[in-house]
């Protein structure tokens, strides 16, 4: 794609940002805009400048001393072009423009991950929504739209963009946000009951997961006195975090009436693995399990 040059001019604002997303795509390097002015007597935008994606430096967040910072991804580039508003022709020039980065530019394969250019379009939108209501996975979905294009690198965007796209869509159809539901626990009158009788056992854990966004879904579950497994909660979660755990612990306790006297068994596998044992001893070695019999404590 051609360099640009002194004096070029654009119908407007929009136009010349859309030349130079191009421009940045074609050599290399992701865009921002570093700001606009606007003209307080008629509101019309004056000037613009457009830079590179690394220029400037993040500022210290003063409120995170001590922890771990994002990767830096400035490097204080120069590269900008100033664009001015020509009163006479009512059409935006070209006013300055400096080339030269101080930095690596990225080769064309990977241009496709740089911020700037990772966008759903409305064709691929209606796609990814067509396949949630589908109930396929993300990922599943992802790789049917890269065989699509013909490559990743074609599609514009990656599987986190895809489930932004879905989310923010959620919060502007529904008025749903993410940060207002994370974790969810439901245990009814029944669970709490069993809980009451059954409750001194138990197992928790989230190996299961949902189909469309790979939630953690866990279970409290243990044994009736008929050994046949009852659920005293469940609970879908957000992430599996040291906060989330102490949420649900707390909110299974509360919602139990506190009580706390039960031993807890972390490893669901060896809990079930001992609950078949005993299932299939029971079902092809009954006859050593008659009244009386030591069989199962040996």
């Amino acid at each position: 794609m051609e360099s640009l040059k002194l004096g070029w001019s654009f119908v407007n604002l929009a136009e010349a940002w859309d030349f130079w997303k191009k421009y940045g795509k074609s050599v290399g390097f992701g865009v921002r805009k570093d700001y606009i002015n606007q003209s307080k007597k008629d509101g019309v935008c004056t000037s613009a400048v457009f830079v590179c994606c690394k220029e400037g430096k993040r500022q210290e967040d003063k409120r995170r001393i001590g922890s771990i910072h994002r990767w830096e991804t400035r490097s204080q580039c120069h590269v900008k072009v100033n664009i001015a508003l020509d009163r006479g022709s009512h059409k935006y020039k070209i006013k300055n423009f400096v080339e030269e980065h101080n930095h690596e530019l990225e080769p064309p394969e990977t241009c496709h991950m740089i911020r700037s250019y990772k966008e759903v379009s409305a064709s691929y939108g209606l796609a990814i929504e067509l396949a949630s209501d589908s109930e396929l996975t993300p990922r599943a979905t992802h790789e049917l739209l890269c065989k699509e294009a013909e490559g990743r690198a074609k599609l514009g965007f990656i599987m986190e963009d895809q489930r932004s796209y879905l989310r923010s869509n959620r919060e502007k159809k529904y008025g749903i946000c993410d940060k207002l539901v994370t974790n969810i626990f439901w245990s009814d009158s029944r669970m709490i009951v069993d809980y009451v009788y059954f409750g001194d056992v138990l197992t928790f854990d989230t190996t299961y997961g949902t189909n469309k966004e790979l939630r953690p879904l866990g279970a409290f579950v243990g044994l009736n006195h008929h050994r046949q497994m009852v659920i005293f909660g469940g609970a879908l979660m957000y992430d599996e975090t040291i906060d989330s755990f102490a949420w649900l612990f707390e909110t299974f306790l509360k919602a139990h009436g506190g009580k706390r006297e039960c031993d807890l068994i972390q490893d669901m596998g060896y809990a079930f693995g001992i609950w078949h044992l005993n299932q299939n001893g029971i079902k092809h070695l009954g006859w050593r399990m008659k009244e009386g019999s030591t069989f199962l404590t040996n």
